[in-house]
């Protein structure tokens, strides 16, 4: 009676497994265009309500064989990168196979559509002895002079006193494309340039006015910031406006006019404030000498000419 049972079970087993390896739906793969086969696309089953059932891939001739689990209305759903989705609908009844036969991709335009790469400028390069830093990479409030944009330099420090120094060094000059601004005087530059039409900051060891006019190497160098100005800044007339109103009738205002061109350059500035902000340096064109305690009203103006024609005349007035 025991072996009887266990040859019906043997038997129903195999029968179920028959069974199972029926209900298989194939078919193959193609680009509807280049006529070329598809290998590993993803093939899946669904149910009428798009939830999975089972799932395959195509082998390298594009061909995809897969087994539903019972009879029944499915959709056969295949994709792959680059290509519009297939969708097909198939019945299996019977537990027969289906074969669905060639099944054509189409390319998906959307996909294919133009992409831009965006990517982000390096904040500093190092070229030889020389720190060049681009100024868009580094964040200030709208109106800012350069500052705050030096102030944000890795390696920079700028003390209460307005000394800047670069990797340990002190700034001893500031240049504005190259050629000296406000002679012996950075907190000037510092406190008047609006960073908007600065590009990049280049900080280097200058040789001496002796040096780069004999050609010999004295040894005195002096580390330098050079601003380059924006294309479209470099030449013609630009300005540059601040105002700032605050409670207890303080206020801060700046503004900036500037004309250049290949041989001559000239910036004029006027500052005037009762928060007890200097503009410009000291020295003998900035400030009153002693020390200002408290909130203080101040009111300048400055210029800076410089004219070079790249040969024999180089003219200066601060």
């Amino acid at each position: 009676m025991i072996k009887r049972l266990l040859i019906f079970v043997l038997l129903m087993t195999s029968a179920v497994a028959v069974m199972a390896q029926n209900r298989t739906v194939t078919g193959s793969l193609y680009d509807g265009e280049l006529k070329e086969k598809v290998p590993y696309a993803v093939v899946q089953l669904l149910k009428q309500d798009s939830s999975y059932v089972v799932g395959a891939v195509s082998d390298d001739g594009g061909n995809f064989k897969i087994t539903a689990p019972a009879n029944g209305r499915y959709i056969l759903k295949a994709s792959y990168v680059g290509y519009k989705t297939i969708y097909q609908d198939v019945a299996i009844a019977n537990e027969q196979d289906v074969a669905v036969g060639q099944l054509d991709f189409h390319v998906d335009s959307h996909t294919l559509k133009e992409v831009k790469v965006v990517a982000s400028a390096p904040k500093v390069v190092v070229k030889a002895d020389t720190f060049q830093y681009n100024a868009s990479a580094y964040r200030v409030p709208e109106g800012s002079t350069i500052e705050a944009l030096v102030k944000k330099l890795p390696g920079a420090e700028v003390s209460d006193d307005g000394t800047i120094k670069i990797n340990g060094k002190e700034v001893k000059k500031i240049l504005v494309n190259g050629k000296e601004f406000m002679v012996g005087d950075t907190k000037t530059a510092m406190k008047n340039l609006p960073t908007s039409i600065i590009q990049n900051i280049k900080a280097y060891d200058q040789q001496s006015d002796l040096s780069r006019v004999t050609g010999i190497d004295d040894g005195n160098e002096s580390t330098v910031l050079d601003f380059g100005v924006k294309p479209g800044m470099n030449k013609g007339l630009f300005s540059n406006i601040d105002l700032g109103i605050g409670t207890k009738n303080r206020y801060s205002e700046r503004g900036m006019a500037a004309y250049f061109n290949d041989k001559f350059r000239m910036m004029g500035f006027v500052s005037a404030n009762n928060v007890n902000d200097m503009g410009f340096g000291g020295g003998p064109r900035g400030g009153f000498g002693g020390v200002r305690q408290g909130l203080n009203a101040t009111k300048m103006i400055g210029l800076n000419m410089n004219y070079d024609n790249g040969k024999t005349l180089q003219w200066m007035v601060v």
